[in-house]
C-alpha cells in the first residue's frame, strides 16, 4: 500500500506532504509479515495555544518517521500472537510547560511560580509489544500484552526522558459470559514508574532576625522516577430485554485491591544546615483510591 498525505493550516501556515508505504507478505498459512514507514504531522490546534503561559504564536506542526515492523500467527489453539517493533523519531517539537512543584493535575498550573519552559530539540521513541488473544470461546475469552519502550527528548544536548516514559507495560483483560445475560470482566495493568524533576531550593540571603530569603528551584529534569503504578478493575454488566428495547445495568469496581498509586511527592523546606538548604519528602498525592460505580442504559 502507497499513500501520501497532505495537510494545510491557516493559523501555523502548514503545508506538508506525508508520504506512507505499508508491507504485508504472507510467510505461511497462519503467519504474516508486516511493515511500515511513513511521515506523520501533527498541527498545534487552535486550543492548545500557550497564551496563559505568555505565548504569542503557533508553532509549525511536529513530525514523526514511524518505522515498523511485525510479524502476527495464528495457532491451532486460536490463539493469536502478534510481535512488533518500531522507533519514531520526532522532530520540531513544540515547547511544553511544566511544574516541578507538584500540581500534575491542577487546571491551574500556569498561575503557580514554580513554572517553567522546555525546549526539546529533537526526540525518539521506540520499543517492541507482544500481544496474544483468544475470543473464539462463547463462554471465556482473554488478552494479554506486554510492552517495552522508551520516550525520550533532547534538550540542552542532554538525552532526557519523557514525562510519560514507561519502559515496563502489561496489561491483562479476562472475559466470561455464562449465558447471554450477564457478562463479567476482570483487567488488571501495570507499568513501571514515570520520571519526575525533583524540587531544590536556592538561598538568596539570610537575615539576622532569621529571616530566611529562598526561592524553589527544579533538580534535574525527570531524573527520578515515581515507584510503579498497578491496579484491578472489576465489572459485571446484566442485559435486560423488554417489550420497549434493552437495559444494561453494570457495576465496577475501579483498583479493587485499593493500592496507592503515588502521583507526585510534597516536598518542604526545613531550614538551613551548613549554609545548604534542607528539603524532606513529607507527603505524596495518590491517584484515586478503590472507587465502586454503577451505570444504567437503555436501547430502544
Amino acid at each position: 500500500e502507497l499513500g501520501i498525505r497532505y495537510d494545510y493550516a491557516s493559523w501555523t501556515n502548514d503545508k506538508n506532504w506525508s508520504p506512507r508505504i505499508n508491507v504485508v507478505y504472507d510467510v505461511g498459512e497462519n503467519t504474516v509479515f508486516r511493515a511500515g514507514w511513513g511521515h506523520f504531522y501533527q498541527t498545534q490546534n487552535i486550543y492548545s495555544h500557550h497564551a496563559q503561559d505568555g505565548e504569542e504564536q503557533y508553532y509549525p506542526a511536529e513530525l514523526a518517521e514511524h518505522r515498523m515492523i511485525g510479524l502476527e500467527h495464528e495457532f491451532s489453539q486460536n490463539i493469536n500472537l502478534r510481535v512488533e517493533a518500531y522507533y519514531k523519531k520526532l522532530s520540531s517539537i513544540r515547547p511544553s510547560y511544566h511544574n516541578f512543584k507538584g500540581f500534575t493535575l491542577n487546571p491551574f498550573a500556569e498561575l503557580h511560580n514554580d513554572r517553567y519552559r522546555v525546549e526539546p530539540e529533537s526526540g525518539e521513541s521506540k520499543g517492541f509489544e507482544i500481544y496474544l488473544k483468544n475470543d473464539t470461546d462463547r463462554k471465556f475469552s482473554w488478552w494479554a500484552s506486554y510492552g517495552y519502550a522508551i520516550a525520550q527528548a533532547m534538550i540542552d544536548g542532554i538525552k532526557t526522558p519523557r514525562d510519560f516514559d514507561q519502559h515496563h507495560t502489561v496489561y491483562l483483560d479476562f472475559n466470561y459470559k455464562p449465558n447471554k445475560k450477564w457478562r463479567i470482566n476482570l483487567a488488571w495493568q501495570y507499568h513501571s514508574g514515570w520520571p519526575f524533576t525533583e524540587s531544590k531550593i536556592i538561598i538568596n540571603n539570610q537575615w539576622p532576625d532569621g529571616y530566611i530569603d529562598y526561592d524553589w528551584i527544579p533538580g534535574k529534569l525527570n531524573a527520578n522516577r515515581l515507584p510503579a503504578y498497578h491496579r484491578m478493575d472489576v465489572r459485571a454488566n446484566r442485559d435486560f430485554k423488554t417489550s420497549h428495547g434493552r437495559i444494561s445495568a453494570f457495576f465496577e469496581i475501579r483498583n479493587f485491591y485499593n493500592h496507592h498509586n503515588i502521583r507526585e511527592y510534597i516536598y518542604e523546606f526545613k531550614g538551613v544546615q551548613n549554609g545548604e538548604a534542607i528539603v524532606e519528602r513529607t507527603g505524596n498525592e495518590r491517584f484515586l483510591p478503590l472507587l465502586p460505580s454503577f451505570g444504567i442504559s437503555w436501547e430502544f
